[in-house]
């Protein structure tokens, strides 16, 4: 657990330094990825040069380690796939990666290009209470961004996510069993969810968030991610200037998505028929053509393709001729701060 105190950048707007995008290159054993900008609380890695080489996703409430990575691309346990790869700390302005016992391909292979992006929570998890089954909880609420643990009682019930508003979007993991990452998304509403390592259209009326949408102090939790496991909720609120969750409708043509900011991070997915989840950022690129992962896949980034015709101060225009052109989509933005 990060137990310095955290940076805050004066000039920022709305979330302070929260969020970074980190290119390294990996060294074939343990290095210290520096230049957060923070005192990272989660951090989720990609290599970017080579195929099916996992994502590799994990947080300071379960802590770094081989046996606590998750991969966004799997529906496997918590420590499936370590072996390959894993991030060992987490630490001042910085985290580690280190070789699994089999070899590093999934976070620091030897002159291997990887990604992270970083998000900053709390200073020291806290016991949250304000839900039917109680939380440990790593809020950063000026940030719009919460780690929530907890375990499920094998019914509907109510968790608490510390953010002092409705989450406008929430990732949730079944940790020590296998199981799907489901997604709520505002812009679909509480009967909706999608699959965050599956690239179908969303699915109705699953009773995946149960009857309720969120509110300011929690959310509800029903079918599929609630039986008697240990889960991993990661929930994001709509912060000016900072972060945006919205949707748009592609129609063929190239369009305008209004963000209010700069954007430094997309991420965008299809909601009315099959569509894969694209990852996009600054530092690899956001001038055409972007250079593209998939949260849903293994694959090496896609580099010669362009999805944004342009993006701008204030959001990016969509690329009418893409693959995110035409349909129903919903996307995730967080500003350049750095």
């Amino acid at each position: 657990m990060a137990t310095n105190k955290r940076l805050i950048k004066s000039n920022d707007e709305g979330g302070g330094a929260s969020f970074n995008t980190v290119l390294y290159t990996g060294n074939g054993g343990t290095q210290s990825v520096t230049g957060v900008g923070f005192d990272p609380d989660m951090v989720w890695v990609k290599r970017r040069d080579a195929s099916a080489n996992n994502h590799i996703l994990q947080d300071t409430i379960r802590g770094g380690g081989q046996a606590n990575t998750l991969i966004p691309d799997r529906t496997d346990a918590q420590g499936v796939n370590g072996q390959y790869g894993y991030i060992s700390s987490f630490g001042t302005d910085s985290f580690g990666v280190a070789a699994g016992t089999t070899s590093a391909e999934h976070t620091n292979f030897l002159n291997a290009s990887y990604v992270a992006w970083a998000w900053k929570g709390a200073e020291i998890p806290a016991i949250n209470s304000n839900g039917s089954i109680p939380s440990v909880v790593s809020a950063n609420p000026a940030a719009g961004f919460s780690i929530v643990s907890y375990t499920g009682n094998n019914s509907n019930a109510t968790i608490g996510h510390g953010l002092g508003e409705a989450p406008d979007m929430i990732i949730v993991k079944r940790r020590n069993a296998s199981g799907s990452w489901n997604v709520y998304h505002s812009a679909l509403g509480n009967n909706s969810t999608l699959i965050l390592q599956l690239t179908i259209a969303e699915l109705i009326g699953q009773g995946t968030w149960g009857t309720t949408t969120p509110t300011e102090s929690v959310f509800t939790v029903g079918t599929g991610i609630n039986d008697t496991n240990n889960y991993i909720a990661y929930c994001f609120a709509e912060v000016a200037g900072f972060s945006k969750f919205g949707s748009y409708t592609g129609n063929g043509s190239n369009q305008y998505v209004n963000l209010g900011f700069e954007p430094a991070f997309i991420m965008v997915k299809r909601t009315n028929g099959t569509g894969t989840w694209g990852m996009f950022d600054n530092k690899r690129g956001l001038s055409a053509p972007q250079p593209r992962l998939l949260a849903n896949d293994s694959a090496a980034e896609n580099t010669g393709t362009t999805y944004w015709a342009s993006t701008d101060s204030t959001g990016f225009t969509v690329q009418g001729s893409s693959i995110y052109g035409t349909g129903d989509f919903i996307y995730m933005a967080f500003a350049n701060q750095f």
